[in-house]
């Protein structure tokens, strides 16, 4: 994609100062002056352990075209330099600029929320598609135009590859476009500058507090997308959530409801009584129509994320005769209670369930699967280094808590010791609960399959869709599904 500006052209409207040069051709945005090439501008940034000012001369010999930056240093670079008053808000900006303001071309749905954003997103997708709109998808998982999925390292990505992944899927045709919005990019300032027509608020629960500090700081980042929205955006929120008078408080826009609680919520939805072994038919209430459906999606906590997905569809002018049959043919999400039957009667759950409440929420869902007369729920999970530590013995209560048999493992471990922090998960173990600790995940999986019979649920959380295993700061090939299947296979 070849597109140049001039840095004036980008810098529009940015609150800066020139320090040194005039205008000059840009042909590309760089926050990395290690991939930086020839003709792009550096902006140089403020992070955890650096300022991105330390390498402005490297970005300066390898042909950076100008410098923006809060800190210049005392030797000023010999090519334009601006002085931004915000670097990271200026970055936003200028992305959204240089790639022609791609989110006004397309109706743009941001989510958000602790839990639950991959699943609404996939599932609005799907909605969407269904009712004829081309609809690009951003998220965990990957990012998609219509060409398959793409990886990236970050839910939502730095604004210079969030705005040219918007301007490829305009040009591909996409009208829509659905993304997860995390915490940490609000405060990040990445999604500056783009114009969301719908914004999702799914629930709030415990984590990220190694990166936000308290449970107020969270809610407020949360907050940011619906402050910052446009006055003919729609705000979607769920009212049986504890920040949901906060979240209503600071958005500046319509605001619709959902509930499993209140009646009189735009959105409504209440299980029917079992009329299967998975109790999935789902009653959707559009402002008092109602709708009746068969979901492919188990646990209550999915019919929150079907209710997200309702509304924000219907915001955008889908039918709820449209919605209730399109969900009809909804398919697997990737690593979200995705299930695989094994040929002695065991229902394997994979799940990306990594916080307190997720963990939870899959139990309780995996629960309903089990066999009334003799099965057990036997849940397998680890907590991932160099994060939120206070999780960790939470998810082991509740696990022994709410399981037969819980199966303690390694996720993620990063830089941190693996043993040391199933040490910190079993130290929430109930009292007399039966549980293991198995640090090779591999082994745990192993170990978790061989003690279960006809009628058991294996719960594998943590890592869901993901297709690797970080450790030592080294990426490693794993995943938990291709286990499971191979391990399946093996014993056919």
């Amino acid at each position: 994609m070849s597109v140049t500006h001039s840095l004036h052209e980008i810098m529009k409207g940015i609150e800066h100062t020139r320090i040194t040069g005039g205008d000059v051709e840009v042909k590309g945005i760089s926050y990395d002056s290690r991939t930086l090439t020839k003709g792009e501008v550096y902006f140089a940034l403020e992070g955890e352990n650096f300022h991105g000012a330390e390498f402005i001369p490297g970005a300066v010999e390898r042909g950076c075209s100008a410098v923006v930056s809060y800190e210049i240093g005392e030797t000023v670079p010999a090519v334009p330099t601006l002085k931004a008053v915000d670097s990271r808000l200026a970055l936003a900006l200028a992305s959204s600029a240089f790639y022609g303001h791609p989110s006004k071309e397309l109706k743009l749905v941001g989510i958000t929320g602790t839990n639950g954003k991959t699943s609404v997103s996939h599932i609005l997708r799907h909605l969407l598609q269904d009712s004829g709109n081309q609809t690009a998808l951003l998220g965990t998982i990957g990012n998609d135009y219509g060409q398959g999925l793409e990886k990236l390292p970050l839910t939502t990505p730095e604004a210079p590859e969030l705005n040219r992944f918007l301007r490829k899927a305009v040009n591909a045709g996409s009208t829509h476009a659905v993304m997860e919005v995390s915490s940490h990019s609000l405060v990040k300032k990445r999604t500056a500058g783009l114009e969301f027509d719908v914004a999702v608020f799914t629930n709030l629960t415990h984590d990220h507090l190694d990166f936000h500090g308290d449970f107020d700081s969270y809610k407020a980042a949360k907050g940011m997308l619906f402050e910052g929205l446009k006055d003919t955006a729609v705000s979607i929120l769920n009212e049986d959530d504890i920040a949901f008078d906060y979240i209503s408080s600071v958005a500046r826009t319509k605001i619709l409801t959902y509930s499993m609680i209140n009646r009189s919520a735009h959105f409504f939805a209440v299980r029917e009584p079992a009329n299967d072994e998975q109790n999935k038919r789902v009653k959707l209430y559009f402002s008092g129509e109602k709708q009746v459906i068969d979901s492919p999606l188990t646990g209550e906590f999915n019919v929150y994320n079907l209710l997200a997905a309702c509304a924000a569809a219907a915001s955008l002018g889908v039918s709820p005769n449209e919605i209730a049959k399109s969900l009809s043919s909804l398919p697997q999400i990737p690593g979200r209670l995705e299930r695989i039957d094994s040929p002695d009667g065991v229902i394997v759950l994979i799940d990306y369930a990594h916080t307190p409440d997720a963990l939870k929420n899959a139990m309780k869902a995996a629960r309903e699967l089990v066999t009334p007369s003799g099965g057990k729920l036997i849940t397998l999970f680890g907590c991932g280094g160099d994060r939120d530590v206070e999780k960790r013995p939470l998810m082991g209560e509740l696990s022994s808590t709410l399981s037969d048999l819980t199966i303690i493992t390694s996720d993620n471990p990063r830089s941190e010791s693996a043993d040391l922090i199933i040490k910190d998960i079993e130290k929430g173990i109930k009292s007399g609960a039966e549980f293991r600790s198995i640090e090779d995940r591999r082994m745990a999986i192993v170990y978790s399959l061989e003690e279960a019979s006809s009628g058991d649920v294996v719960l594998i959380a943590g890592k869901g869709h993901e297709d690797y295993q970080e450790i030592g700061g080294e990426k490693n090939p794993f995943s938990d599904r291709d286990i499971v299947n191979e391990l399946l296979k093996k014993a056919e």
